[in-house]
């Protein structure tokens, strides 16, 4: 009798075992076969976000008068400073810092914009200044990485001159940092993201109109003795 029971007990798990095995073979196919998505979703968008990093862009800058007089300069200052808040990413004197530094996000940097070791200032053309502020684009013609360029692609023709030519005379700082290498992470954000340069010539024909200038202080109610 104990051995019948046995028997029939054994047959019993046997069955669940393969009513369990039934069940979990389906399940099992499609866990596998959502981490095989997620898996090609993941080297698709690592994949664009490479593409669209290392893409090359061409645009012609039309040449740009530079203006040296202060009331122009105080404009630049004006704008970097209190309107474009530059400092925010490129550090105290514009002097360059690090935004990302981890293996994950790899090495993201704001550049020194000065004319120091290390500066951009010490090299940049007006060409490169005009395409790496309204275009976001280096001077080898790839994109610069974090540079909100649509937002300054509203500047007048005055206006971008006033900001370079503040640029041009910021005192220099020695700072030499490494160079932008996105890391994995950064990666799919740039291929996840819309790209900011999905037609940089285009803006080279849009009206820019011109950004609000300081107030003027007012003038003094103070009663003349």
């Amino acid at each position: 009798m104990l051995r019948f029971c046995s028997t029939r007990l054994f047959i019993s798990i046997r069955k669940g075992e393969n009513q369990m095995k039934r069940i979990l073979k389906p399940i099992g196919k499609i866990i596998g076969g959502l981490i095989g998505l997620i898996v090609l979703a993941v080297v698709a968008v690592l994949a664009v976000g490479t593409f669209r990093y290392n893409k090359i862009y061409h645009i012609a800058v039309p040449p740009l008068e530079i203006p040296t007089d202060t009331a122009s300069i105080a404009r630049g200052d004006h704008l970097v400073n209190a309107v474009a808040h530059c400092a925010f990413c490129h550090g105290d004197g514009l002097a360059g810092a690090y935004m990302a530094n981890s293996s994950a996000e790899g090495i993201v940097v704001a550049p020194n914009l000065t004319s120091g070791a290390g500066g951009r200032g010490a090299s940049f053309s007006t060409e490169d200044w005009v395409r790496a502020i309204r275009h976001g684009i280096h001077s080898d013609g790839r994109s610069v990485l974090i540079m909100p360029s649509l937002f300054f692609d509203v500047l007048s023709e005055d206006d971008l001159a006033a900001i370079i030519a503040y640029l041009q005379t910021i005192p220099p700082v020695d700072n030499v940092l490494p160079e932008t290498k996105p890391g994995p992470l950064m990666i799919a954000l740039i291929g996840a993201v819309r790209s900011q340069r999905g037609c940089p010539p285009c803006t080279l024909t849009t009206k820019r109109p011109s950004l609000p200038r300081p107030p003027k202080p007012r003038p003094s109610n103070t009663a003349r003795t």
